[in-house]
């Protein structure tokens, strides 16, 4: 009996697997009705990916009309099913007052639950909410410990807070060369703001030799990855004094 059960189980998740990519294909194919319609069944028979989809299709108005309280409802459910980046989401609906009144409590209680879950989203929001101290004061020695584990489990922004926290010596011992290694890893990952907090190191000579046309070049690769700050100290003369 215990056998049939678990083979049940595993026909059960490939069916689920199977659903779930027939409607990512429909969905990269802009076949927002077909995606639909395959998310809402996987979704209705318990697979936590087709909830997140669907809700993702709410939340921003693919093949439906815009409606944040389904895509909440649809985020609560595949957050239910174990779903992490489900939780985060339904933590930013509750932080943003989207579709719901703002409780930054709430929003904090599922941004625990995602972290918990290894969801890098959820971690590396819950340490802004401690470094921004959205709730009581701020709290660098908390958010740290949320940024490293956001980048231990591949968030580039955590990794690029995570270098901020160690560049400005809060909540740890400021060290320029662990920052200048963290920017660096999450600029070569394609993470705009990590080349432009590299080439702030540069322009300001903090724990390199200043160089401002390395800082040059790391502005222009900023810009270049659709990052505002990047563009910005881009387009303004640089200081050399």
């Amino acid at each position: 009996m215990q056998y049939l059960v678990f083979l049940g189980c595993l026909l059960v998740t490939i069916m689920h697997a199977d659903e779930y990519s027939i409607g990512l294909d429909a969905y990269e194919k802009k076949d927002y009705a077909t995606a639909k319609k395959v998310f809402k069944k996987a979704c209705d028979i318990g697979y936590d990916k087709g909830c997140y989809n669907l809700g993702f299709f709410y939340q921003n108005g693919y093949g439906v009309k815009q409606d944040y309280v389904k895509a909440k409802e649809l985020y609560e459910k595949a957050c239910e099913l174990g779903h992490a980046t489900g939780c985060a989401n339904v933590a930013l609906f509750y932080e943003d007052g989207l579709g719901v009144d703002k409780d930054y409590a709430k929003a904090k209680a599922l941004l625990r639950k995602s972290c918990d879950m290894d969801g890098a989203l959820g971690c590396y929001n819950l340490g802004l909410f401690y470094e921004d101290g959205l709730i009581g004061k701020k709290d660098y020695v908390k958010a740290h410990a949320l940024y490293t584990k956001a980048c231990d489990i591949h968030s580039t922004l955590g990794c690029n807070n995570l270098g901020l926290l160690f560049k400005n010596g809060q909540g740890v011992e400021q060290d320029y060369a662990k920052a200048k290694e963290l920017f660096t890893k999450v600029c070569r990952r394609g993470e705009g703001l990590g080349c432009y907090n590299l080439g702030n190191m540069y322009k300001n000579g903090h724990g390199v030799k200043r160089d401002f046309y390395a800082a040059q070049e790391l502005y222009i690769k900023s810009c270049n990855l659709d990052t505002d700050q990047g563009c910005e100290a881009y387009r303004v003369s640089l200081h050399r004094d």
